[in-house]
């Protein structure tokens, strides 16, 4: 399974807990809602029992992706130029330069010889 696939995979497991616990949660409102009445009680229903309640989460549905190279495109990005990446190989060879100079002249001011 690649890994987009897993994410969704995820994403709808997580998707159809929150649905699932949803519904518990709503059947037990309503049992203690009959409990209540069963008992006979005076006293008040707590507010979470009470209140309305939010909204049941919609079903998953997966996104669709988009091709975004039209959107590139028109906003003046060359893709062409991708699929070769370059490497500027004159940059390092003068970093590498540099870089051995200078440790060269530490070396030499610290006293060691290199050995």
């Amino acid at each position: 399974m690649s890994e987009s696939a897993a994410e969704t995979e995820l994403t709808y497991r997580e998707h159809e807990k929150t649905i699932r616990r949803y519904d518990e949660w709503m059947a037990l409102r309503e049992e203690a809602r009959k409990n209540h009445e069963a008992s006979g009680s005076t006293e008040p229903l707590p507010p979470s029992v009470t209140s309305t309640p939010p909204p049941r989460p919609e079903p998953y549905e997966e996104e669709q992706m988009t091709d975004v190279s039209i959107d590139m495109a028109a906003n003046g990005f060359d893709a062409s130029g991708i699929d070769k990446p370059t490497v500027r190989r004159d940059f390092i060879v003068l970093a590498s330069a540099d870089f051995l100079a200078k440790l060269a002249r530490q070396s030499y001011s610290s006293g060691s010889t290199g050995q």
